[in-house]
């Protein structure tokens, strides 16, 4: 799931991964992935929800890399972001010009993490 992770990452716009940020993904994959099993009292993840696994691992990433290394998401090219993102009842609508980078940010580590939580249900297996 590690590639797959950065290759998503570079898709969207963060070019360049370190090293700093391989331990950040390697960290972010295994909390990630213990979350999803814990939550749907599973051995491995389930197939049906990798896609949703690797935005979350990226949110996660994101949100650590905000916190600790804000610098080094200068390399993040926001440009090519959406300008209104909706996920159920929430909605972000940026004005051309005037996204604020961190509300843009804030956004998108909020869609990332939420886009696939409701799809946990499908897989849950009963606790004894």
């Amino acid at each position: 799931m590690l590639e797959q992770v950065k290759t998503r990452l570079q898709v969207l716009g963060y070019s360049t991964i370190t090293t700093n940020d391989n331990v950040l993904l390697t960290f972010s994959v295994d909390k990630v992935s213990n979350f999803i099993k814990n939550d749907c009292n599973v051995s491995k993840i389930p197939d049906g929800l990798l896609n949703y696994a690797i935005d979350m691992v990226i949110a996660d990433f994101l949100k650590a890399k905000k916190a600790f290394y804000p610098d080094e998401l200068s390399n993040f090219d926001l440009s090519g972001a959406v300008k209104q993102i909706q996920a159920g009842d929430t909605n972000v609508v940026f004005a051309d010009g005037a996204a604020d980078g961190n509300a843009l940010l804030d956004a998108i580590i909020d869609y990332f993490w939420k886009a696939g939580l409701e799809q946990l249900s499908c897989f849950r297996k009963l606790r004894w």
